[in-house]
């Protein structure tokens, strides 16, 4: 947890008030030290469900397969 607050106040600054920043924890998880560390330390941890993680990053990623065909086409067309 004390790298956890170290990385947190480098990229929220030194003169920001502790009491104005919040910051979520999303874990793919309910229960263990994964768990109780953040909620002991005082951050919110939010449930985040397996599969929407999946489909969500699913919604981000480029696929190979796209991106080859759209490559070959753009090559063909000079």
């Amino acid at each position: 947890m004390t790298r956890l607050h170290a990385m947190i106040a480098g990229q929220v600054g030194d003169d920001a008030d502790p009491a104005d920043v919040e910051v979520p924890v999303g874990i793919e998880t309910d229960r263990g030290p994964w768990v109780q560390a953040p909620l002991a330390a005082g951050y919110p941890v939010p449930a985040v469900s397996p599969p929407q993680t999946a489909r969500y990053r699913e919604r981000l990623s480029v696929s190979g397969a796209q991106a080859l065909r759209s490559g070959r086409r753009h090559q063909g067309k000079k």
